[in-house]
């Protein structure tokens, strides 16, 4: 693949450990730096509070507390895209509700790097992104 995430620090929140990983691998695989796969609000939290934080956090309506995540990612600033069960369970949160995109299963990890790059482009984080990055200076 061709590494269309360079240089994003992307963290993940999912209760499935499985699919994760597999949201992970194909992120990844599209140049992303994975900075952290956990299932529990308080791990994820964690995650946001790295410095610098994440560029993006990939968050599942179905890891319970999830609203304590997505409160962390709206002040610290990180865009959100929020992937939920086909049959979501609880209210909308206010934290959610303000930043779309959300996805809703069933969909391929190929659907999450578009998504991911669509959010990324609307927010004009791509130089932002790069900084960090070796290929900043090229």
């Amino acid at each position: 693949m061709g590494g269309t995430l360079c240089g994003r620090r992307v963290a993940l929140v999912h209760e499935d450990a499985f699919f994760g990983a597999y949201l992970a691998d194909v992120i990844a695989a599209n140049g992303a730096t994975i900075v952290g796969v956990v299932a529990l609000a308080s791990e994820g939290t964690a995650l946001l509070d790295h410095d610098p934080p994440p560029c993006v956090l990939v968050l599942s309506t179905g890891v319970r507390d999830h609203d304590a995540v997505a409160r962390v990612a709206v002040a610290r600033q990180v865009a959100m895209l929020v992937v939920q069960p086909a049959r979501p369970r609880g209210g909308s949160s206010p934290h959610l509700a303000a930043c779309p995109p959300v996805l809703t299963m069933p969909f391929a990890g190929f659907q999450v790097v578009d998504a991911l790059l669509r959010l990324l482009a609307s927010r004009g984080t791509d130089a932002v992104a790069l900084r960090g990055s070796p290929l900043w200076n090229r």
